[in-house]
């Protein structure tokens, strides 16, 4: 596990306050991913990264359209029929450079990298995200409730 570093201590004073450590250690080594960016997807992704998840990939193929605009406060009329990811990560980004923000917009039934699971809870999504310092096969998980 990386160590945090002093200016994310500074960073993250108020929350190692409250949840410790140990817990920002976990969160700042953590990969999350996030399927479809919409709705509340908007405000987890702002939350999670404020929070200095350390790595969140977005799952979106769709462009932005002016309904978009409306609920995705990361997106402005110029980047209509842009793609809704890569146009949203750039803000994203901005709100904390400690954590690393990737977009794939490869649609995610034909993603070869993303496995589907179906439940009675909702969609569990599977995304292999390459090699870790290990060298074993990492991954990230997203629950899709339906």
């Amino acid at each position: 596990m990386a160590a945090i570093s002093e200016e994310e201590v500074k960073l993250y004073d108020r929350q190692i306050r409250i949840w410790g450590m140990e817990a920002q250690r976990r969160m700042r080594n953590s990969r999350v991913c996030i399927v479809a960016l919409q709705g509340t997807a908007v405000e987890t992704i702002k939350n999670l990264v404020l929070a200095g998840v350390g790595e969140l990939v977005i799952l979106d193929e769709e462009k932005t359209t002016t309904r978009d605009l409306e609920t995705n406060y990361f997106l402005t009329a110029a980047d209509i029929g842009r793609g809704r990811a890569k146009a949203s990560a750039i803000q994203i980004r901005d709100l904390n450079p400690n954590v690393k923000v990737t977009t794939d917009v490869t649609p995610v039934m034909h993603n070869e990298n993303v496995t589907i699971l179906f439940g009675d809870r909702g969609w569990m999504f599977r995304r292999r995200m390459g090699r870790s310092s290990q060298g074993s096969m990492s991954s990230c998980v997203a629950i899709v409730p339906i």
